[in-house]
């Protein structure tokens, strides 16, 4: 007697080892990098500001403001940069 394809079981990201490392505001940052970047991005002006929860990194693009915030100055220049590409 056939009962069929056993389910699958999708894991979880936590299984996969995603989404669990912790962060510091001590992330190390390689500012060469993040100037490099915002170069390419023709990024006009950018500010690093601590916050009660962590870090708040804004760049002037475009004529626009872009805002990334995060747990350490690292995560938040992350943050911003992903929001335009």
């Amino acid at each position: 007697m056939d009962e069929g394809p056993s389910a699958l079981k999708i894991p979880s990201p936590e299984e996969l080892g995603l989404g669990t490392a912790k962060v510091t505001a001590n992330d190390p940052i390689d500012w060469s990098m993040v100037e490099r970047r915002m170069d390419q991005l023709g990024v006009t002006g950018y500010q690093m500001q601590k916050a009660e929860d962590g870090f708040r990194f804004s760049i002037e693009i475009r004529g626009k403001t872009v805002i990334g915030r995060g747990a350490s100055k690292a995560a938040a220049v992350r943050s911003a940069f992903a929001q335009v590409g």
